[in-house]
């Protein structure tokens, strides 16, 4: 048990790691480099609770950081460089919860040539 647990934080470490590298932009590409293969479309949530439908820049922010860093995490796992089209969707579930969405394409990058 001890050792599964040890084993789920190294990869949880080793992933964090690989997703401070993934480049994200909301364009379509990125300069100096080429996509050179499209690896999907992929999207993460985060729920943002309010208080009687009050919502702070903060937690908006907060929802955003844990939604991003989701996806980069998924973009290692899927062996992608960058995530380009990045889009931000945010629906309200309830009158005190939102649901936001961040939604991109992984993308495996080259130089140009």
């Amino acid at each position: 048990m001890k050792e599964q647990l040890a084993a789920k934080e190294v990869r949880l470490r080793v992933l964090r790691e690989g997703a401070a590298k993934i480049l994200v932009t909301t364009t379509g590409s990125i300069d100096g480099r080429r996509v050179a293969a499209y690896l999907g479309v992929e999207c993460t949530e985060s729920t943002v609770l309010t208080f009687n439908g009050h919502l702070t820049g903060d937690e908006c922010r907060s929802a955003e950081q844990d939604a991003l860093e989701a996806l980069k995490i998924l973009a290692v796992e899927k062996g992608a460089d960058a995530v380009v089209g990045l889009g931000l969707s945010m629906t309200r579930f309830s009158e005190d919860m939102l649901i936001l969405a961040l939604i991109g394409t992984l993308v495996r990058l080259e130089p140009v040539k």
